[in-house]
């Protein structure tokens, strides 16, 4: 497996990719380029600087790779596809600039009006034919940033979680379907993401579904679970980050039965366990289990069978805080 992908925008995390295969940055500006402070930590650090020590002396065919899938941002593709117009004689340059310097900033690409942004939605796909016929130096990359930036403007015409989550599972395809490439993907996202059925408190469905939906068991949903101990999360109130803590494991939750276990932290396959009878039982009976994000309410609490929702559950009975990420 020497793909992998993350929540976070395409382009926001192609310097990340460029670090771990021995291109010379400070990748702590990398990480907070990366648009989520929720990976703004040590702990994302250590799993970069790892991935660019495991690429060391290896060819191309052989290193580890570091993509962006989600589509929430399109600010560092929009910036890239401005210094690949200006180098390049386009027939459509100058609408092409005049288009590409309103998604430099989410600020200005989320006051476009729809009019806009369909107008600006043709011109794209004209650029992106444009990169298609052309001769340029790394062309692959330049589609997969042209491609980020359609994704984003058509979220933006359509702004909901079911479309978000659809074109995280189209990145993630294509990941699996570039040539070079055409082996697994690790995909790191929030478990309402990676569940196989329907996000919840939307009720739309994830980009796990899509996945399952077109790969079948080849696609292996695993969440996470914790029972108590301490976590960082925006207070919706106070819209704030805060350091909460958990000192009991809610009662008749999934959260409770598992922190019974005399284990700190395991792994549960759905398939192996659900031969037991108990088991599968419990498995295919709504339970109850927290929906923490990067959000936290203590109201915040999903019921549904995790069967339908998982492949397997890692649990952790009693979790640390990350650490925030110093300049």
């Amino acid at each position: 497996m020497k793909n992998f992908a993350i929540e976070a925008s395409f382009g926001n995390c192609i310097e990340i990719d460029n670090f771990i295969k021995g291109k010379d940055a400070d990748p702590r500006k990398l990480i907070r380029k990366m648009g989520y402070w929720i990976w703004n930590n040590e702990e994302v650090l250590s799993l970069i600087e790892w991935m660019k020590k495991y690429n060391i002396g290896k060819k191309k065919s052989e290193q580890l790779n570091f993509y962006g899938v989600d589509i929430m941002d399109a600010t560092n593709s929009a910036k890239l596809m401005l210094d690949l117009v200006k180098k390049n004689n386009f027939k459509n340059n100058e609408g092409y600039l005049n288009t590409l310097v309103h998604y430099q900033s989410r600020k200005k690409s989320k006051s476009l009006k729809k009019k806009e942004l369909k107008k600006h939605l043709e011109i794209m796909f004209e650029l992106k034919q444009d990169i298609l016929e052309t001769n340029i130096q790394s062309k692959k990359l330049y589609l997969g940033i042209q491609n980020s930036l359609i994704q984003y403007i058509n979220f933006r015409l359509d702004f909901n979680q079911e479309n978000r989550d659809k074109g995280m599972s189209e990145n993630v395809s294509q990941i699996i379907n570039t040539s070079e490439n055409n082996s697994k993907v690790f995909v790191w996202a929030h478990n309402f993401h990676v569940k196989k059925n329907k996000i919840t408190y939307t009720n739309n469905f994830s980009m796990g579904h899509f996945l399952k939906e077109k790969y079948g068991e080849k696609y292996y949903s695993i969440g996470f679970d914790f029972a108590t101990g301490n976590f960082y999360a925006i207070n919706p109130k106070k819209n704030k980050i805060e350091k909460y803590t958990i000192k009991k494991p809610m009662k008749n939750t999934s959260s409770e039965l598992f922190s019974k276990s005399k284990l700190s932290i395991f792994f549960l396959d759905f398939n192996s366990i659900s031969k037991n009878k108990l088991m599968s039982e419990f498995l295919n009976t709504k339970v109850k289990y927290r929906g923490i994000g990067s959000t936290y309410s203590p109201k915040m609490v999903e019921k549904e069978k995790l069967m339908n929702a998982y492949d397997g559950i890692i649990f952790v009975n009693k979790t640390n805080e990350s650490t925030y990420l110093r300049k």
